[in-house]
């Protein structure tokens, strides 16, 4: 919600994530004792303002993971940390508040892992119990980290999400590689047509980082390098390399090139349909 007033750090320093953040101790309102499992409400973007219903117990992460910045103003106005705000993951799983505006008209993916069972939690806290540790306790999947095991109910066993096969070459490299290395190369060719955008008008990129700040600067980039620049940065914020959404992803990668560039990446397969990105197991 709305915080009028932030705390005094210099009196109040600031907290690590403990078991308290997402579990009321005097409530069992909620399963598990979640603080909330509440509807989210994403940013406004692309003339929606979505409210997410679906995924069970992992509502409650996506009420702190999810973009809180919408891409209009950014691409209008600049902004100083360009981009959503650094966790769009909520949205990314809805396929909802990337900036659409890449090409009109177009039938955008609808959800996938939005959909699993618990969603957030299934992948990133299993606790099914293959991962006993010393003493013999099951593990409870508190890392946060997203096991590999996970997937094992839906897809079989991997060794490593790079092992999840992409269905057709997305990035026109001539090889059909993994889903998250076809989404990385995509990435490679939309910064890579950023950083020349920037050398026409005379400005040196060096890194991503320097990329993105200089995307937020309307005296260093042109409407249409914000437009898809700020679906490079959502990508490179959701930080899944796709897996959180496989064809929203490459979706959004393919047509931002093809409005920047004017041109699809050579050779590549155009995604232009749902559960078309990864091949089924």
């Amino acid at each position: 919600g709305s915080i009028t007033e932030r705390p005094d750090t210099t009196e109040v320093s600031y907290k690590n994530v403990v078991c308290q953040t997402c579990h009321d101790p005097h409530s069992a309102g909620n399963p598990g004792q979640m603080r909330t499992v509440d509807d989210v409400p994403l940013v406004t973007a692309n003339s929606e303002s979505p409210i997410i219903t679906d995924g069970g117990v992992g509502k409650l992460c996506m009420h702190c993971h999810h973009a809180r910045r919408g891409p209009e103003n950014q691409i209008a106005n600049g902004y100083g940390h360009f981009g959503p705000h650094a966790n769009p993951q909520a949205d990314m799983m809805a396929g909802k508040s990337a900036f659409h505006g890449v090409a009109p008209g177009f039938d955008w993916a609808s959800p996938s892992h939005l959909l699993v069972q618990n969603s957030c939690k299934t992948c990133h806290l299993p606790t099914a119990e293959y991962g006993a540790g010393p003493g013999g306790a099951a593990a409870t999947g508190h890392e946060f980290l997203p096991k590999v095991e996970a997937c094992e109910p839906c897809h079989g066993v991997i060794a490593s999400f790079r092992d999840i096969p992409a269905s057709g070459d997305f990035d026109g490299n001539g090889m059909v590689e993994g889903l998250q290395d076809e989404v990385e190369g995509l990435m490679g060719l939309l910064e890579d047509a950023l950083v020349d955008s920037f050398a026409a008008r005379g400005i040196v990129i060096s890194d991503t980082d320097e990329l993105l700040d200089s995307l937020g600067s309307v005296t260093a980039s042109s409407v249409l390098m914000r437009e898809s620049g700020y679906n490079f940065a959502y990508i490179h914020d959701d930080k899944s390399l796709g897996i959180h959404n496989p064809d929203y992803a490459v979706q959004l990668l393919q047509q931002s090139y093809l409005h920047l560039t004017g041109m699809l990446p050579r050779n590549s397969e155009a995604v232009v349909r749902d559960n078309q990105v990864v091949q089924n197991w």
